[in-house]
């Protein structure tokens, strides 16, 4: 077995791992008395969990020689790009881009059935609460998620096709959450820090990034509560459920509305897309030399840890299909 399949075998068994701790985790997070959302009980069990689940898997790649002396490991964490300050604008549309594809995929959803709103976001209900979800949602998330996706993940597949390894990580990435409604927009996502950090070959900008989409999730989501207080007080709260019963009961409206907002986000998110390319381009490092004849072939067999954790996204997801169709018992 050459260097690079000893790499992808060990990456693909921690990422099975990472799979069995998060469900470990949330049975475990279930049954703790947290008190409610952004309590110090809930921040604080919240953020060890998520550096549990990426925390540990990171840490036996690390245990393993061929995972220490990955190329990617001496450039990752070098200064930050100049070109983080573009990131900002990417953030934004890239978030309007990912819930136009949601609502386009709940459209598709609610034409086998009528939806049931899962809300994946605690609203904060002060500016305290929205700093702690910053943190907890954004900024925790970001660290550890990044470290072991961009990180080990996509340092190990490093040495196949470059599209193939953005591709398969960025899926995996996305599959790992676990949730029906938002899987297409978390796949489209993880694709896209995949690219930014192959572009520019530093993880700042994908930290960045996933922080800030985490962060406007958290920051919207407390700020569509108030705008629905306040047309409640105006009186106009039953339209507003009227507009969310038919968002939710699916159709071709509602898939029209996604992708329109994907659409309409989707321009300008490319040509910041092509211009973050095309300025990364200049400074990329150079990247590694070819590796020999035998090192280049990969065996099926280091695929095979990834097995398990296939099998526990597929629970994951037949639960989260349950959940939306409203079919799990109360």
């Amino acid at each position: 077995m050459n260097l690079h399949e000893r790499r992808l075998l060990v990456a693909n068994g921690a990422y099975s791992a990472c799979a069995l701790l998060l469900v470990g985790l949330s049975l475990l997070l279930a049954q703790l008395p947290l008190g409610s959302s952004y309590s110090l009980a809930y921040c604080l069990a919240t953020v060890a969990a998520e550096f549990a689940m990426l925390g540990l898997p990171f840490g036996l790649c690390l245990s393993f020689p061929c995972m220490r002396s990955l190329p990617a490991w001496r450039r990752l964490f070098a200064r930050p790009s100049a070109l983080l300050w573009l990131v900002i604008p990417i953030a934004f549309t890239c978030y309007f881009v990912v819930n136009g594809l949601t609502v386009a995929w709940l459209g598709l959803l609610g034409l086998f059935g009528p939806t049931a709103l899962v809300q994946t976001v605690p609203i904060p209900e002060s500016p305290l609460q929205l700093l702690l979800g910053s943190l907890v949602i954004g900024l925790a998330p970001a660290l550890a998620e990044e470290l072991f996706f961009r990180g080990a993940m996509q340092g190990a597949y490093a040495r196949l096709k470059p599209w193939v390894s953005i591709l398969v990580v960025g899926v995996l990435f996305g599959m790992l959450h676990g949730q029906i409604s938002a899987l297409p927009g978390h796949v489209l996502l993880g694709v896209l820090l995949c690219a930014l950090v192959y572009w520019t070959g530093s993880i700042w900008p994908s930290m960045l990034l996933h922080f800030l989409q985490n962060t406007l999730a958290v920051g919207l989501s407390m700020a569509a509560q108030r705008m629905l207080e306040l047309y409640e007080q105006l009186g106009m709260g039953d339209m507003l459920a009227q507009q969310e019963t038919a968002l939710l009961s699916g159709g071709l409206s509602t898939v029209l509305t996604g992708v329109s907002v994907a659409i309409g986000f989707g321009i300008p998110l490319a040509a910041l897309l092509a211009l973050f390319y095309f300025l990364a381009k200049k400074r990329r490092p150079a990247a590694p030399p070819p590796p020999a004849p035998e090192e280049a072939r990969v065996s099926p067999l280091c695929f095979l840890p990834l097995l398990p954790a296939l099998l526990v996204i597929a629970f994951l997801y037949l639960n989260s299909t349950l959940a939306l169709y409203g079919l799990l018992p109360s």
